[in-house]
């Protein structure tokens, strides 16, 4: 699953070029594809399970935490 990161000004342009679009009686749907500008991120649940096991490991009391 991939996950598209944009910024505030970016989606506010977008959704008003996608209402001008839907205005004119095209498919507003087009817009989203065509961008292709926008950052991919693609993370597995592995990926950001072992990320967050990291992140809390230094705050566990001891090593028998983390082997759990």
């Amino acid at each position: 699953m991939a996950t598209t990161i944009r910024k505030l000004k970016d989606v506010r342009v977008l959704a008003e070029g996608m209402r001008k679009t839907q205005a004119d009686g095209h498919n507003p749907g087009k817009l989203l594809s065509v961008n292709a500008s926008m950052e991919t991120v693609s993370m597995t649940f592995e990926q950001c399970a072992q990320d967050l096991l990291e992140a809390k490991r230094s705050g566990w009391k001891n090593a028998k935490h983390a082997q759990q």
